[in-house]
């Protein structure tokens, strides 16, 4: 199963892959810094809360624009074959990148929930005496 993921990525399934991974890393900072209650990093963290939330909301829609892009270059392959016989390889290799696109996005933002969930919900905030 991975291996087809892997042989079918395109641009997109890299732009999604590496924001969400730079998300990933964002957050792990701010949750280490939450942790060890460094003041610099984590006095203003609620401000960060709404914007981690919109680019999570993004990777689904970067997959959703990927799977679009690749329906239509597959029915741009299928209408110019029409007049010839269709090869159902061909087809199938344009169509793959649709699929691998929306499996991005998605694992993209099921890994930031989780993170997102941790560093929000199940980790409180110390208050620290100043």
């Amino acid at each position: 199963m991975w291996e087809a993921y892997r042989e079918s990525l395109n641009e997109i399934d890299w732009c999604i892959i590496i924001c969400g991974c730079l998300l990933l890393l964002i957050q792990m900072f701010f949750l280490v810094c939450r942790g060890f209650m460094i003041r610099w990093a984590t006095q203003d963290l609620e401000k960060y809360q709404q914007f981690f939330g919109m680019v999570m909301e993004l990777f689904p829609l970067a997959g959703l624009l990927g799977t679009v892009f690749a329906l239509l270059q597959t029915f741009g392959m299928i209408s110019a074959s029409a007049v010839e016989s269709i090869d159902i390889h061909a087809v199938i290799k344009d169509f793959a990148p649709a699929l691998t696109t929306t499996a991005s996005g998605i694992m993209a933002l099921m890994a930031n929930l989780v993170l997102n969930a941790v560093l929000w919900c199940f980790i409180p905030a110390k208050e620290t005496n100043p």
